[in-house]
């Protein structure tokens, strides 16, 4: 008997230690458009799958033709990612998604911009919001990407850092550590120097929303 109770101790003991889970409460949707883009210039859906508690994790669901969604899974602690493509039931009709751990990769997305290279400037939008303007203060010459400036509309009445939600994809790789605001970002573009949008995203609705990850 005890032999038994000790193999069903390790066998639990195994399947906690070989998989983790991560717990998702809330889900923002947003409408992203890249007006520069000479190719594609249609509207995206994104859905950002974040935990109101912590927000070292993010999960970025992105609608595609056929119903399909690309999943893109970042666990900033680890700084791996996991990309993938997985059904539209998968996504918003299971409690649960399951992801092979084969599936996480070393975080590839690298920027070679800091963010010292931006000076930050702060204006009230409203009672509740505030315009976050950070121009970038370096040479033409060492300017990689021709960027101007990143520009968020926040909505301070939330309380919390939710760093890689609801912007772009070229600024969300930046390692803003504590100079990105807190608060839900309601609006955001990026310019080029020549005045050009990179990218505009609008935050289109909030619902909460729980689910989990299992990686195993």
């Amino acid at each position: 008997m005890k032999c038994i109770i000790y193999l069903l101790i390790f066998f639990i003991s195994t399947i906690l230690y070989c998989q983790d889970s991560y717990i998702f409460d809330q889900v923002l949707e947003y409408e992203i458009q890249k007006p520069s883009e000479s190719v594609r210039k249609d509207v995206e859906t994104r859905y950002y799958f974040i935990n109101t508690q912590d927000n070292s994790y993010v999960a970025i669901a992105i609608l595609r033709e056929g119903g399909t969604y690309s999943l893109v899974f970042r666990d900033d602690k680890k700084d791996k990612i996991a990309e993938l493509t997985v059904p539209g039931e998968a996504i918003f009709n299971a409690n649960d998604l399951r992801i092979n751990k084969k599936a996480f990769k070393g975080n590839k997305y690298r920027n070679p911009v800091y963010i010292s290279d931006y000076d930050l400037t702060i204006t009230p939008h409203d009672s509740l919001q505030s315009i976050y303007n950070y121009s970038y203060n370096k040479s033409e010459s060492s300017n990689r990407y021709l960027t101007k400036n990143h520009v968020m509309v926040v909505d301070q009445s939330v309380d919390r850092s939710m760093i890689g939600v609801g912007f772009g994809d070229y600024y969300s790789l930046l390692p803003w550590k504590d100079k990105f605001p807190k608060g839900l970002i309601r609006e955001s573009l990026t310019e080029r120097l020549d005045g050009s949008v990179v990218s505009y995203c609008s935050l289109m609705n909030v619902v909460n929303r729980n689910k989990t990850f299992v990686i195993e």
